[in-house]
């Protein structure tokens, strides 16, 4: 059953719909999420009722030296904002000020115990924390 069909069904209640709307991502989603549009997920699993698949080109992360503006010191990684924050090594983290760039590219160091986000353009975004689920 597509996530449609499912909204669709006359046995599903106003309850049901809610939860399901009321989630950052639908209820099935990709392993990973850092190259796909929050939008895209969705709209899959609504027609098919599937995860997303991802994308086969076009939605690549810039390489280092394809940013704009300066090149990216060595010492930062870019990384995709989704609306969870960002992936690092497997763990997620976030702030309030870092979803104000949902869909972007950002630059992510680490500093002692600390993770450190700026757009790619050298605006400071702020510390950020693991996202806890």
């Amino acid at each position: 059953m597509t996530g449609l069909e499912l909204f669709k069904a006359p046995g599903t209640t106003a309850g049901e719909i809610a939860d399901i709307v009321s989630n950052p991502c639908p209820p099935i989603v990709p392993e990973t999420c850092d190259h796909i549009s929050c939008r895209d997920c969705w709209l899959a699993w609504l027609k098919t009722g599937e995860a997303a698949a991802p994308p086969m080109s076009g939605c690549v992360i810039p390489k280092k030296e394809e940013a704009p503006g300066n090149q990216v010191p060595p010492e930062w990684e870019q990384r995709w904002v989704t609306t969870f924050g960002v992936d690092i090594e497997g763990k997620r983290y976030n702030s309030t000020e870092l979803m104000a760039h949902i869909g972007k590219i950002v630059l992510v160091k680490h500093i002692s115990d600390a993770v450190i986000i700026q757009t790619l353009e050298g605006q400071r975004i702020g510390e950020v924390i693991p996202y806890l689920e």
